[in-house]
């Protein structure tokens, strides 16, 4: 984020300071002037910029800025509102950037905007904010941000790619067929034997567009693996690996008959943040079955698993910077990596599970005996301070018509680490946590699921749905199946997980009900 504080101050006449800060910069340069006397209270501006430490856009880099233009709107001396009541067109001196607004209306709302441009006048940062100057000494933040701030990161796709029957040492092309987005431009390269060798860029239309590579098809027949890599504007990549069969030509022919067989297409990557850290899910298009998974990532965090999809990197924080990586194999041995670029900021704190919130944390729905003695569902606080349970409703969700038929409400405090019981009698007799009893109708055994409900909004904190998908009351895909004995029971490995995909949280365990849960 860039920010511009213009600060005010009165004395013969009024002074408006803008500064460019850019985030993670620690050189600067400064310049300052003042404004020439008006008949209206005049300012002038001083503008400090940094030498950026990292890109902060896709479209440029805070060093790509060539010019920073502000401009103010709002009501004159005389009550008429100007759109543009003054402007300043900033350029670069030895010192840094200068200019001077003048005949700013103190005691009307003024809009300030600025904007910064690349030498070929792109927007690479704008901001505004409003504010009254009241004539005496005060400050006003303008927060500049990437114009493409808050865009989702995207990669480029290959949907499909063909090669013509071609005689043996005949030209003949490779169309890749790639979707993007809007009119963006896109690097391309062939790897692989020398004769697909080749680089160079195609602009989508309407986000779409057809890459077609000349060469020259070699004299002896064979397989031949290839692999072509398309980048985008913002830096992000994916690999494809294709083979090409080059049959031998043949004493009656003598031609050679040329086929492609596409590897496997990452069609998006999705990236979730959770309270465990952030989920990413590939989805991915295959000719077939069997396909591995191979994760990585440049910067700072692990992943829960990297040879999984879903899988959850933790460790994230709004400073993570680097590059997520995600390799598919197929069960003929084609593979395909797609790349993805993380800038600071992309998953904010506010999207993070709250300090102190609950979560389902093991379930035992199904067991031998009349009425299922030893069902329980346990809930557990991984937050650092208490809760106080009156303030939510336990419901047992019936798959079937996403009606409750169960429904308990809390009552008491759950400590911080604590874990709280909803017990059938032989459980509930055996614990030693805070618990109620479950003495209405059984766990029924799926596709069902369990939630728990903020009373006073009404919002759904957490979720599990087990042995098929129930709508509104589960997380992702549903969770792995109870085994049915009373000693086993599902629960969140490693103990009080979440990462909002009840598929990867949950797994078959020795039952622990008021306990750390055995992931052993």
């Amino acid at each position: 984020m860039t920010r511009v504080y213009v600060m005010v101050c009165r004395w013969t006449a009024l002074a408006v300071v803008a500064v460019l800060a850019l985030a993670g910069c620690d050189d600067w340069f400064l310049a300052s002037f003042e404004a020439p006397r008006s008949r209206y209270d005049t300012t002038s501006v001083t503008v400090r910029a940094a030498t950026p430490l990292r890109a902060a856009a896709a479209a440029g880099s805070h060093a790509d800025v060539t010019s920073v233009a502000v401009t103010v709107a709002g009501e004159d001396a005389d009550g008429v509102h100007q759109e543009s009541l003054a402007t300043a067109a900033l350029t670069k001196s030895a010192g840094g950037w200068s200019g001077t607004v003048t005949e700013l209306t103190v005691g009307k709302s003024l809009t300030f905007t600025a904007t910064a441009f690349s030498a070929n006048d792109v927007r690479l940062f704008e901001g505004s904010t409003v504010t009254t100057l009241d004539g005496d000494t005060s400050a006003v933040t303008i927060n500049l941000a990437a114009v493409d701030d808050g865009a989702s990161s995207r990669i480029p796709l290959v949907t499909a790619i063909t090669a013509a029957e071609v005689a043996a040492e005949a030209a003949g092309t490779v169309e890749v067929s790639v979707t993007g987005s809007g009119n963006e431009d896109i690097d391309y390269e062939f790897f692989g034997p020398s004769f697909l060798q080749g680089t160079g860029t195609i602009t989508l239309t309407s986000g779409s567009g057809t890459i077609s590579h000349s060469y020259t098809a070699p004299e002896d027949g064979g397989r031949y693996l290839a692999r072509v890599l398309l980048t985008n504007a913002q830096g992000n990549r994916v690999e494809v690996d294709f083979e090409v069969i080059v049959a031998a030509a043949t004493a009656q022919s003598g031609e050679l008959g040329l086929n492609a067989n596409l590897g496997p297409v990452v069609t998006a990557l999705i990236g979730k943040r959770t309270a465990a850290g952030v989920r990413w899910t590939a989805t991915v298009s295959v000719q077939g079955s069997g396909e591995t998974y191979a994760w990585s990532f440049t910067g700072t965090g692990s992943f829960t698993d990297t040879a999984t999809n879903p899988t959850v990197l933790t460790g994230y924080a709004t400073t993570t910077t680097g590059t997520l990586k995600v390799t598919v194999t197929d069960s003929a041995g084609l593979s395909t990596s797609a790349s993805l670029t993380i800038a600071a900021g992309m998953f904010p704190d506010a999207l993070v599970r709250r300090a102190a919130e609950l979560v389902i944390n093991e379930i035992n729905y199904t067991t031998p005996g009349s009425g299922d003695p030893q069902e329980f569902v346990e809930i557990f606080n991984p937050g650092g301070s208490s809760v106080d349970l009156s303030g939510y409703r336990f419901e047992m969700v019936n798959g079937s018509n996403d009606e409750v038929y169960l429904d308990y409400a809390g009552t008491g405090q759950l400590a911080a680490g604590g874990y709280f019981l909803l017990a059938r009698q032989a459980v509930f007799d055996a614990a030693s946590v805070p618990k109620l009893l479950l003495d209405g109708a059984n766990l029924q055994n799926g596709p069902d699921a369990i939630r728990i409900v903020e009373i006073a909004t009404g919002r759904v904190v957490d979720a599990v749905h087990y042995k098929g998908s129930v709508a509104g009351a589960g997380e992702g895909s549903p969770a792995v199946s109870d085994s049915g004995t009373a000693s086993k029971s599902i629960g969140r490995c490693a103990n009080g997980f979440d990462s909002d995909e009840n598929s990867l949280d949950f797994k078959s365990m020795d039952s622990t009900p008021g306990a750390v849960n055995d992931c052993s």
